[in-house]
């Protein structure tokens, strides 16, 4: 189990750069069509092999639900999500992306279904905090960092997760997590097409480099496949409260990995930010 969970965290870790070296030849829409095409193909593979076609018939039963997840769990999470690592750090993205907890909390009260209790809203209060400092600091050594712009479209992106998170929860007690996936990625597929196909002819596939493709390739196989499948069995197995203690992992390892391949910087006040922001996502989850 401990191998498994320390699997899944790496290989989301490791999406935050491979995504940055993928989009130095893709464009954002290009990625993230290559990238949703081969999941979905994947996704419904295993679906082949595991699901059963009662459950496919009530899949597409559910297909305005399953659009509406589509939409912003996979498109919008998505888009944004490449928008944002390709302007800014890949430590500013992963740590604002570690907030989607915290907006799941926010709109699962809109919506009548958890409550505001002490800890949770001076957690909030915490997290949003430390965003507002975050999003206004700069790197003080040369070369790549974050920027205003990336840092917000990263917002964006873990606000979408949370609203396909949420919008999902009605979902998943009656379909497997394959299923579901599978569904919201060809969703994804369809949405995305027209703004891919648009920007492909400029692309010039046949000059892509080997390197962006195999990034391609771990953030549509290890990131989008393998790391879900694990994480959806660790949380009927293990439990939620064990799974999210590993995510909290997540910021450094994106953070030493910026580091060593991307020779990003950060400086004291960031680092402060960011366990302000990490430490008020767990105050809200435990509140």
């Amino acid at each position: 189990m401990l191998a498994l969970l320390t699997l899944m965290t790496v290989l989301w870790a490791g999406n935050f750069i491979v995504g940055k070296i993928a989009l130095r030849e893709f464009s954002v829409p290009v990625l993230i069509w290559f990238r949703l095409l081969i999941s979905t193909v994947l996704l419904w593979a295993i679906f082949a092999m595991t699901g059963g076609r009662d459950e496919f018939t009530r899949l597409l039963r559910e297909w305005k639900a399953l659009a509406a997840v589509g939409v912003t769990w996979v498109v919008l999470n998505q888009l944004f999500y490449a928008a944002g690592i390709k302007n800014t750090s890949a430590a500013h993205a992963s740590v604002i992306s570690a907030l989607a907890p915290v907006w799941v909390l926010i709109l699962a009260t809109l919506m009548g279904l958890e409550r505001f209790s002490r800890g949770k809203i001076v957690g909030l209060a915490v997290c949003l905090g430390g965003v507002a400092i975050l999003t206004n600091l700069r790197p003080v050594h040369a070369g790549p960092g974050p920027s205003l712009k990336g840092d917000l479209l990263s917002l964006t992106s873990s606000m979408a997760f949370a609203t396909g998170t949420v919008l999902g929860k009605k979902l998943t007690p009656r379909f497997g997590a394959v299923g579901i996936n599978a569904m919201s990625y060809s969703v994804g597929v369809l949405v995305v097409a027209p703004l891919a196909l648009r920007e492909l002819p400029s692309t010039h596939l046949a000059n892509v480099s080997a390197t962006a493709w195999l990034a391609l390739t771990y953030m549509a196989v290890g990131s989008s496949v393998l790391a879900y499948i694990v994480y959806f069995w660790a949380m009927r197995t293990a439990g939620a409260t064990r799974v999210a203690a590993f995510s909290y992992l997540q910021p450094p390892i994106v953070t030493v990995m910026g580091m060593a391949f991307l020779h990003e910087s950060l400086s004291l006040p960031e680092t402060a930010c960011g366990a302000i922001i990490l430490a008020g996502v767990f105050l809200t989850e435990r509140g």
